[in-house]
């Protein structure tokens, strides 16, 4: 058995390497066209059957060096769930003076009819392009025609980049199995890059200097003399041989990275090849050093003066700080004040960024602006007062975790107060925000604190006191199976944070509608619904109302079957992965309790009720406590569960699978009444 298995591995690899290099654009194979589930992994939507990338240097004596990237993709639809991942999006840079293009775009999409393959070209009406899709970045969506469930669709499109450090990143797993996936890139000599690795499958590195000759032109003023008075520009026109290297990366039967919970972003741990240009070296000219420590790049982004600059302006201020904080000198008061303030003045826009776009002074006067802008002023503010601030620079869940120092790995800037107790972090973009309580986009793993003096240290984003649910049950169990009670549930910290910026924007109404119909496990009918401190920041937010549900009991035989849990609690494992290659990022330590309390129906009796139940997990990362205690013709139920750390290695996983399960199978029990 093993030495089948085996043999039909070794036979799969060599038909992918042997069919990859048969790939050519526009030419499929009908046995491309007949395959109905990927071998290694039938469950998959869709697959990769060919990817490559392609990029050189391109010179030309009026603009220089060009960066090429040709990129071809074959894939495989399987079925209509993969229908849409046939799409692509290509995203351009921009800045002031320079902008990346796509050129030559082309595809095809192959099915079979009634055993002959048929070809529909991709025409410009399949091609959008958008402008300005943000800050930095234009955007192009290819839409393929007559995608069907069998198809193959082939994709190739240029891109053309006047910034020579975006080689763009070497993407080769993805959510779908890739079948081979290829990279070349040739660089001259002037251009030093070192490589960056990023995931767990393993590729193949290759490395070989070649030579190629280019022709350099140059212009020289006067060497041509003077006629009628106006001096002659000569042009000088020679070859030079150009060293170039290199770079062939591989790898072939990627297995699929499926996302499931408590990932904040998946893109970080799929394998990818960042290229980073770390110098240059052109002809008569010394080595000039590009790469960069996150020291670096924290003192480069203080020193623009849309950062640094901005943060120093006070003017326009002062007169409302002093007004503010007149008589107040404990330093915590003096920050909760000024927070309160920036917050309630200035609402954000919307848009992310490091620097400021349109000025702290403007963002002031408007009461609207970015995210830079909002939080610089904060610090500003909070220096003014004597206070020991400074910005934090962050990457959002949304870019990622930086594989090297770059600018680019910076989106987004908070303040922090260096107090005896710590550093507290301040995010003023959000009304609802309390010290050391961050919007979630914003906790990811470390941010930079940038002091004045252009030195800068790593500070810990993710909160260390757990935040706390607490929910109370009370029931009356009625004969014919429904049940009628009150509900009370108190959010605390960043789960009180978290309930406020959900229900901001919702009309009652609708938010009772979903409270009714996807908050818990089952539907329920909830009235005389409630809330407290909505808006007082300082206590938790409470929920109450009253609820009734049909269907809450089940009777078999007489019998009276009832979840201990009523219609709370965890039903379905959350983790179902065979196995996972990246870490359980849960967003913060949390603390849930349930205190339920249930009454049974009159001419009933208590004949059986769960065991008790105690899980620990090593190293303190949780716990759960499940008691349940049954006297006369009532029942109390307390469950507690903590998780203590919100960051568990990928080596922890089958543990923490595990332990849901447990969970799981607890709750699935009933308590059973019998008829007295």
């Amino acid at each position: 058995m093993k030495k089948t298995i085996f043999t039909t591995i070794i036979s799969l690899l060599f038909w992918v390497v042997n069919h990859a290099q048969e790939i050519k654009f526009g030419k499929v194979s009908m046995e491309e066209l007949t395959q109905t589930a990927h071998p290694v992994e039938p469950d998959a939507e869709a697959a990769i059957l060919y990817r490559s990338y392609n990029t050189t240097f391109n010179y030309s004596s009026n603009s220089g060096f060009t960066l090429i990237t040709k990129i071809f993709q074959r894939i495989k639809i399987y079925n209509k769930k993969g229908m849409d991942l046939a799409n692509q999006d290509i995203y351009l840079y921009f800045d002031n003076k320079d902008k990346e293009k796509t050129q030559g775009i082309r595809g095809y999409t192959f099915n079979l009819d009634n055993g002959k393959i048929t070809k529909s070209k991709l025409e410009n009406e399949n091609i959008f392009k958008e402008e300005r899709f943000n800050k930095y970045y234009n955007k192009t969506s290819i839409a393929p025609p007559n995608v069907l469930e069998g198809s193959v669709v082939d994709i190739e499109y240029e891109i053309t980049s006047p910034f020579l450090g975006n080689i763009p990143e070497l993407i080769f797993q993805e959510e779908i199995p890739v079948d081979y996936a290829e990279a070349e890139i040739t660089a001259p000599e002037y251009f030093i890059y070192k490589q960056h690795l990023r995931g767990q499958f393993p590729l193949t590195f290759n490395e070989k200097k070649g030579m190629r000759m280019i022709q350099i032109t140059e212009k020289v003023s006067g060497d041509a003399g003077v006629f009628n008075g106006v001096q002659q520009t000569k042009t000088y026109s020679d070859k030079v041989d150009l060293n170039e290297t290199t770079y062939t990366i591989a790898g072939q039967n990627i297995s699929s990275m499926k996302e499931e919970a408590f990932v904040n972003n998946i893109h970080n741990y799929r394998t990818a090849i960042k290229f980073e240009i770390t110098g240059t070296k052109y002809p008569r000219e010394p080595f000039k050093m590009l790469a960069q420590t996150w020291t670096d790049v924290a003192k480069s982004i203080y020193e623009i003066s849309s950062f640094g600059a901005e943060l120093a302006k006070t003017n326009y201020f002062e007169e409302d700080l002093q007004a503010l904080i007149n008589g107040q000198e404990d330093p915590t008061k003096k920050a909760i004040l000024i927070f309160s303030h920036v917050k309630s003045k200035i609402n954000w826009d919307g848009t992310f960024g490091v620097l400021t776009d349109k000025g702290v002074t403007k963002a002031y006067k408007d009461g609207s602006g970015n995210a830079a802008e909002i939080n610089l002023m904060l610090t500003a503010m909070f220096r003014q007062a004597g206070l020991k601030a400074n910005p934090v620079l962050v990457s959002t869940r949304k870019n990622g975790i930086p594989i090297f120092p770059t600018r680019d790995g910076f989106n987004y800037v908070i303040a922090a107060i260096e107090m005896q107790e710590g550093i507290v972090l301040f995010d003023a973009t959000e009304k609802y925000a309390v010290p050391n309580i961050l919007p979630e986009r914003a906790i990811n793993w470390m941010g930079r604190l940038v002091r004045e003096d252009g030195t800068s240290i790593e500070v810990s984003l993710l909160p260390k006191t757990p935040s706390k649910q607490v929910a109370y049950f009370s029931a009356q169990l009625n004969e014919d199976g429904s049940a009628a009670g009150k509900v009370r549930i108190q959010n605390y910290d960043q789960y009180a944070f978290n309930f406020r910026e959900r229900i901001k924007n919702l009309n009652k109404d609708l938010y009772l509608e979903r409270l009714e119909n996807k908050t818990f496990n089952s539907d329920i009918e909830v009235s005389n619904y409630q809330m407290q401190n909505e808006s007082d920041l300082s206590k938790p937010v409470i929920e109450n109302f009253e609820f009734k549900k049909e269907d809450q009991c089940e009777i078999i035989g007489g019998k009276i079957y009832v979840s201990p849990l009523l219609f709370s609690g965890m039903i379905e494992n959350p983790l179902k992965l065979e196995k996972r290659e990246y870490p359980i990022e849960f967003s913060f330590p949390t603390t849930n309790q349930y205190l339920i309390t249930i009454k049974i129906p009159e001419g009933y009796q208590i004949e059986s009720v769960p065991e008790s139940l105690a899980l620990q997990l090593p190293e303190d990362i949780g716990s759960y406590q499940y008691n349940i205690t049954a006297k006369a013709n009532q029942i109390q139920v307390k469950l507690t569960s903590e998780i203590k750390s919100p960051l568990i290695s990928a080596q922890g996983y089958e543990m923490i699978k595990n332990y849901y399960q447990q969970i799981v199978q607890k709750n699935a029990e009933k308590i059973v009444l019998t008829k007295i």
